[in-house]
C-alpha cells in the first residue's frame, strides 16, 4: 500500500528540522540503503531504496516551494512511502490530499510551535521518533503475505 506520511502545521514550527531528524534516523537504521539526495541552504530531499521499496522525502513544505516538483517526482520514481511537510490548510496541504487520488493513504502528524527551545528541540525528536516507527511500519505491511 502507498503511503504519504505528512507533517502538517504552521510555520516555524519545526516541521523541516523534524524531517531532518528524520532522514538522520533513517540512514542510520537503513546503511545499505541507496540514496539520491540533494541538499539545499537548509532543505534537503532524497529517495531512499531500502530492500527495493522508494522511500521519498521532501523536508520544504512552505507555499511556493519545491513541495510540488517533490511530489511528482517521488509519483514519477515509484516511491511507495512519500514523507513530507506541508502546512496546516491551503495549496500546501491540498497537494498532499492530492496524493490520494494516486493511490496513497495519507497518515498526518501534527506538528506545533513551542515557545521554549527546549521544549521545541524535544517536541521535534519525539515527532520524528513517530514518523520512524510509521515508516518501519510501512516498510513490515509490505512485507507482509496478503490475506
Amino acid at each position: 500500500m502507498n503511503t504519504v506520511l505528512a507533517l502538517s502545521g504552521p510555520s516555524n514550527c519545526g516541521k523541516s528540522t523534524t524531517l531532518k531528524l528524520v532522514i538522520d534516523m533513517l540512514k542510520d537504521a537503513y546503511p545499505q540503503a541507496e540514496i539520491d539526495e540533494r541538499s539545499y541552504k537548509v532543505d534537503r530531499t532524497l529517495v531512499m531504496d531500502i530492500d527495493g521499496c522508494k522511500v521519498g522525502i521532501e523536508t520544504q513544505g512552505d507555499p511556493g516551494s519545491r513541495l510540488p516538483t517533490s511530489l511528482k517526482r517521488f509519483v514519477d520514481a515509484d516511491c511507495e512511502i512519500i514523507v513530507c511537510a506541508c502546512r496546516s490548510y491551503g495549496a500546501t496541504r491540498t497537494l498532499v490530499e492530492d496524493l490520494s487520488k494516486n493511490g496513497y493513504v495519507i497518515q498526518w502528524f501534527d506538528k506545533h510551535r513551542s515557545i521554549e527551545f527546549a521544549h521545541q528541540a524535544r517536541d521535534n525528536e519525539s515527532v520524528a521518533r513517530r514518523v520512524l516507527a510509521a515508516i518501519g511500519e510501512a516498510l513490515k505491511a509490505r512485507e507482509a503475505p496478503a490475506a
